[in-house]
């Protein structure tokens, strides 16, 4: 038997959005902020070119006296959760990149709504969408919290485990139980970014692709790690120095990388040991 071509219940397919608002939203969405979605997705492209799964992988390792199998599968399914007001459209298209590099089928992402309605959604963010269709995203749903727990109840049973990814301040008690804790991934809510000031980093992008991060002066004097680093390549050392994660340098102010966040989260690994004879 063929596998369908949705892992949505029927139940919640009225629940999808549109064609159409997808349309408005790309023409709405600048040509210029397509290019740096875009661009995001080709860079994290290249950047884990090397280590996409995209099917089964076997490992065998042999040391002086233990033999390991390695299994590693794609995930047949991720979910990602947006909150409405979310609107950091290149740390979203970053997110999304490793799921299809990882070899995922089926990639969805829900809004979550506080009223059962049909119509659909009000005050969704344009440019947000215009990367979800950018980003190759399968189907877009607005739920209810209880439709939500549906949804990836009925993935659970149905499909084997998949991976959930919120991009929400809102509080979501069933996902935090136990049994879904290992396959979910929580995007950090407030970040710090060190910019240096000069002519080379373009500081309005930075703000466009980071809209709620809070952003100080890069310099030799800063006392706490900022979670990214603007600056120019002649103050790459100084920036290398600090324990920051990720150091950006021009080009690069709309780029993002989620350091937590590889291909290989998507896939579901085991590990079989033995003892050499």
């Amino acid at each position: 038997m063929s596998e369908p071509s949705t892992l949505i219940p029927i139940s919640l397919l009225n629940k999808e959005i549109n064609d159409t608002l997808f349309e408005s939203s790309y023409e709405q969405t600048t040509q210029q902020h397509k290019v740096f979605i875009k661009s995001t997705l080709a860079l994290i492209q290249n950047l884990y070119a090397s280590t996409h799964v995209k099917y089964e992988l076997f490992k065998e390792y042999s040391g002086s006296k233990l033999h390991t199998h390695k299994v590693s599968t794609p995930s047949k399914w991720a979910l990602y959760i947006i909150d409405k007001t979310y609107c950091a459209p290149t740390r979203l298209a970053s997110a999304i990149m490793p799921a299809h590099l990882a070899g995922v089928e089926h990639i969805y992402t829900v809004f979550i709504q506080h009223a059962k309605k049909n119509t659909q959604p009000q005050n969704l963010s344009p440019i947000i969408l215009t990367t979800l269709e950018l980003a190759g995203v399968d189907t877009t749903l607005t739920l209810t919290y209880e439709e939500l727990q549906t949804l990836i109840e009925h993935l659970d049973k149905n499909y084997g485990q998949g991976k959930v990814l919120l991009f929400t301040q809102q509080k979501i008690p069933f996902l935090l139980q136990s049994e879904y804790s290992k396959t979910l991934w929580i995007e950090q809510e407030k970040l710090t970014l060190a910019v240096e000031s000069c002519k080379d980093i373009d500081k309005k992008s930075i703000q466009w692709a980071h809209p709620s991060a809070k952003i100080e002066s890069f310099s030799e004097t800063i006392k706490h790690t900022p979670d990214a680093i603007y600056c120019s390549l002649n103050q790459k050392d100084l920036a290398l120095r600090h324990n920051s994660q990720r150091v950006f340098h021009p080009g690069l102010e709309t780029f993002w990388v989620h350091s937590s966040l590889s291909p290989s989260f998507f896939c579901n690994t085991k590990l079989n040991f033995s003892l050499k004879k």
